[in-house]
């Protein structure tokens, strides 16, 4: 497996919303500064110190959550994936639509399978300036040429073509809940009876809250995905956690 270089998931969360850290500091002694000087009544200045603080926090904790996670945690020695899916896959894709640092590490897993790496973004509907410039990164440090892009809504597969499908940090990707459940139906569609889906995301949970504040809207909770993947005829063969902060479930068509 490439090693990853010290920091680097930190650096690249930073980077990826560098807008948010740059503002967060100068909010905060704005917030600070209105409540000494007493720009404000008492009470209102008793709210500004608070959000003050709690801004402080936020870009601290979610810096540090972020080192957790990606440079500290197992995430990216990937070995964990053999462990939780429980079958070598013999024809399997990884669908993504940012940086894509997953296929390469799932093709020294798997050498002898057959394996797909899908860029599923669409710009009509994934217009975070976080994706952007994931995807500028992706050109210059892990580029595939083997990535095809696809339609996220109808994929170019036959019915019952593939026995594992990936979804790592991508699926909350696509913000409506109706283009959601299509998504999960194509996998469906496209995956063999008993075929394995690996989902792994950030639920919207009190520790993800506790970590990045408002910014765990942008999750999508442990019932949402539960709900979701029995909406769309998945069972969850598994589920289980990656640090406090993520959640992987294993999913089987039904």
């Amino acid at each position: 497996m490439k090693k990853r270089a010290p920091f680097q998931g930190v650096r690249q969360i930073a980077r990826y919303n560098a807008r948010f850290y740059l503002a967060a500091p100068l909010v905060c002694i704005a917030l600070f500064s209105m409540a000494k000087n007493r720009v404000v009544p008492r009470k209102a200045g008793v709210l500004l110190n608070a959000g003050g603080a709690f801004s402080a926090w936020w870009t601290i904790s979610s810096l540090l959550v972020s080192h957790w996670v990606y440079d500290r945690s197992p995430l990216y020695e990937w070995r964990w994936i053999e462990f939780f899916l429980g079958h070598t896959p013999k024809c399997w894709a990884n669908l993504h639509c940012g940086l894509d640092e997953s296929s390469p590490a799932l093709r020294e897993l798997f050498s002898e399978s057959s394996a797909e790496s899908l860029d599923f973004f669409d710009p009509n509907f994934m217009s975070e300036p976080a994706i952007a410039i994931a995807r500028r990164e992706q050109k210059f440090i892990a580029a595939d040429d083997s990535d095809v892009s696809i339609n996220f809504r109808k994929f170019p597969h036959c019915d019952n073509c593939l026995d594992t499908i990936f979804l790592i940090f991508s699926a909350h990707e696509i913000r409506d809940a109706k283009l959601r459940v299509q998504f999960f139906k194509e996998i469906h569609r496209v995956l063999q009876s008993g075929g394995r889906v690996l989902l792994v995301e950030h639920p919207r949970d009190f520790a993800n809250f506790v970590a990045f504040g408002p910014g765990f809207f942008h999750f999508y909770s442990r019932t949402h995905w539960r709900n979701l993947a029995r909406e769309t005829g998945f069972a969850i063969l598994r589920e289980d956690t990656l640090t406090p902060f993520v959640r992987v479930w294993l999913l089987t068509k039904i």
